[in-house]
């Protein structure tokens, strides 16, 4: 059976590219509690250490990192939102490598010391639609 990772990059957070003072679009800003204070700046701690991590170690970015971690617990497709093609870019260096279990609980470490109280996955599906 195949099982598919939604938002592997976890709506971006796991990209290594936001700021505190990003502008979200509505679902982030309005639905998914990661995104407003207190947390966000927790998911930014911990996302910065995580990349830093990552780059030590294996020379790898955050985002090899976030889909690596899907693969490695057992997705079989990671599925994230590219919207340019250069967001792609970071395929091939997804391959070639697998995290340890040491490195699973290295992580699990990094994000206990940085996430106060975790949002869990509930908050990852699209918020229900109103049918007419």
């Amino acid at each position: 059976m195949t099982s598919l990772g939604y938002s592997s990059l976890c709506r971006g957070m796991l990209t290594g590219t936001l700021k505190e003072d990003f502008e979200f679009e509505e679902l982030r800003k309005n639905f998914d509690p990661k995104f407003k204070k207190p947390h966000f700046p927790q998911y930014l701690v911990c996302a910065g250490r995580l990349q830093q991590w990552v780059k030590d170690k294996y020379n790898r970015s955050l985002v090899c990192l976030a889909v690596r971690w899907s693969l490695d617990k057992g997705v079989n497709v990671a599925l994230w939102g590219a919207r340019k093609p250069e967001e792609l870019d970071p395929i091939e260096e997804i391959f070639g490598w697998k995290l340890t279990k040491e490195d699973f609980q290295e992580i699990d470490s990094i994000i206990a010391e940085t996430i106060a109280d975790p949002i869990g996955p509930q908050f990852m599906s699209p918020p229900s639609r109103k049918h007419d």
